[in-house]
């Protein structure tokens, strides 16, 4: 009787223990600092100041300000930063304001035109207001905002968040406040994150009081840690048009720019923790940044290992109840196995050498998708095949690189930023890394090969657009964003799987997007044809192709293409916190 009473007692706290550590291992991935981002939030004070509040949360501590002076039929502005000079936000002379945050992906709406240029960097050299930001949004596609929302506010208080689909999907202040962190408030579905409520209701409590003390309480209480922290708080004035600066979650101190008086310095680029005393938690963070020393995977790998025994017995415990003692054995020897494995596995990647080239930035980890971002001097890609990361470093089109099949199935998320100044520089480093790293043996010898060659028959219907070429190739669409007819042939290679030749003779740069269907061949001749009047044609010429003899990644690369391919399927939150644990810095 005791025996057969005891055990629906140790089940059921067998059950809550396995509950309790599923819970506890589900709640260490769900608050990924990965998957935190940035807030902002606007309000008008009693005397008129329009104010605005900002945390920049990111894992690079190189912090920078861009002042840009005003020019011919562009207005002075200042933007926050990092070492890649890739504006985060900023403020121009006529109190316009801007921020981007990461939101989960959307299907963009892409039935408008694409605009000519940089539409974000032309709203804030060209735009005062957020009516003209609107007027200006709602005339183009924002394909380029799949994964991303744009706040915009100005000096007379009025503010919108401008989201990836079409006109319905800008959402305007209405009340006396108005807050945006990293979710669409146009979807009835979304869930405001913490953040988003704290900043809300501390605004609410205020009433219509709003200083730069009260933005700066806000800020203290929505700022973040872990890996991926507040690296720079803002309270902007816009009427005033001045910026109250905080560095590092510090909010005892702060530094205070006049925009009018920093732009009469002229052009120039300002280390923000120049600006600030030695600041011993904004340091030791930045020391963090470089990947771990061989042999001292430390407290990442230790935490992620541990949060995956923690669910690991959960789930055991879980089966068994009412297993044979034998059943046991048997799950508990699986279970130290897997243990184990996962152990060595974060071990290695952890123990991974650090990377030898001067890059302001580099990471490679698992993939997670199959998107890439290749610009002069950075690249940056959820999931680039080794195929194009090395056509990439050898300069030399993807479809003339000659190697292993398994060169296209194979993908890595990697970050690799060299100095903005320096575009020579970037292919070489990306080079020395892969011939590193994959210990890669090759050569060039010519070849014919079947080939498409892009001409333009008659005038084309092309926009120029200045030269900042971006190429962002997707599933199904492309983005080109300043780029020369040159560069759109090597982006049609990407799509085609064949070598394009561009013979048109059109100069200059220009802002392209294009769609193609299951036939890519006939749906992109034909978008070529209808959207810009240019006609390509298959030919065969004699050209330098790039032999792969050898390649032998590094076993850290090999296991995380493993994990790639096993979490395609997992949840975003999954795949973003493996990404967290095994990418190398």
């Amino acid at each position: 009787m005791l025996r057969r009473s005891a055990e629906p007692v140790r089940s059921m706290i067998a059950k809550r223990f396995a509950a309790f550590v599923l819970a506890c291992g589900a709640a260490v991935v769900i608050s990924s600092p990965a998957l935190r981002g940035c807030t902002a939030f606007c309000a008008t004070a009693r005397d008129g100041a329009v104010l605005v509040g900002n945390n920049e949360d990111w894992f690079n501590p190189h912090t920078k300000i861009h002042f840009i002076p005003a020019a011919s039929g562009a207005y002075g502005r200042m933007f926050v930063t990092f070492d890649d000079l890739f504006p985060q936000g900023g403020m121009n002379e006529r109190g316009l304001w801007f921020d981007g945050f990461s939101t989960p992906p959307v299907r963009p709406d892409t039935t408008l035109p694409s605009y000519s240029g940089e539409i974000v960097l032309d709203a804030m050299a060209k735009c005062a207001t957020v009516e003209e930001v609107v007027r200006l949004f709602s005339q183009y596609n924002r394909a380029f905002l799949r994964e991303a929302t744009l706040m915009f506010a100005d000096a007379s208080g009025d503010a919108a968040s401008i989201e990836a689909d079409a006109i319905v999907r800008i959402v305007r202040k209405k009340g006396a406040h108005f807050v945006q962190t990293n979710f669409h408030q146009s979807r009835a579905a979304a869930t405001p994150d913490e953040r988003f409520t704290t900043a809300t209701e501390m605004l609410d409590r205020a009433g219509n009081v709003a200083t730069v003390e009260l933005f700066r309480d806000i800020l203290s209480a929505t700022h973040q840690g872990g890996s991926a922290p507040t690296q720079y708080s803002n309270v902007y004035d816009l009427r005033s048009r001045t910026m109250y600066l905080y560095y590092f979650h510090d909010y005892s101190r702060v530094v205070t720019l006049r925009l009018d008086d920093e732009l009469k310095k002229g052009d120039r680029v300002v280390d923000i923790p120049s600006l600030f005393p030695p600041n011993a938690a904004a340091e030791q963070f930045a020391k963090t940044r470089p990947a771990p020393e061989a042999g001292a995977p430390a407290a990442v790998a230790l935490t992620g290992f541990l949060v995956i025994i923690a669910a690991v017995l959960g789930v055991a415990l879980y089966v068994f109840i009412g297993v044979s003692r034998r059943g046991r054995i048997t799950l508990a020897t699986v279970v130290v196995l897997a243990a184990a494995a996962i152990g060595v596995g974060l071990f290695t990647v952890h123990s991974a050498r650090n990377s030898n080239v001067p890059w302001i930035e580099f990471s490679i980890g698992p993939a997670s998708g199959r998107s890439a971002s290749i610009q002069p001097t950075l690249m940056r890609a959820d999931g680039i095949t080794l195929r194009r990361a090395i056509s990439t470093a050898y300069d030399i089109p993807m479809v003339r690189v000659i190697g292993p099949e398994w060169l296209d199935q194979t993908r890595y998320a990697i970050t690799a930023v060299a100095d903005a100044r320096d575009e020579r520089a970037f292919k070489a480093y990306l080079k020395e890394e892969l011939d590193a790293r994959l210990n890669l043996s090759t050569h060039v010898e010519r070849r014919m090969f079947d080939v498409f060659v892009l001409h333009a028959p008659s005038s084309p219907r092309l926009e120029r657009a200045p030269r900042r070429p971006s190429t962002v190739v997707h599933d199904r669409d492309m983005e080109l964003g300043g780029v020369s007819m040159e560069d759109l042939a090597l982006a049609l290679q990407l799509v085609l799987g064949r070598s394009v030749l561009d013979e048109t003779r059109i100069t200059g740069t220009y802002n392209m997007w294009l769609e193609w269907g299951e036939d890519r061949t006939a749906t992109l001749t034909a978008a070529l044809r209808d959207q810009f009047g240019l006609q390509l044609t298959a030919e065969s010429r004699e050209m330098d192709a790039l032999i792969v003899d050898s390649v032998n990644p590094d076993t850290s690369l090999v296991l995380l293409d493993h994990v790639g391919r096993m979490s395609r399927s997992a949840p975003r939150v999954v795949r973003a916190h493996l990404a967290r644990w095994l990418t190398i810095r």
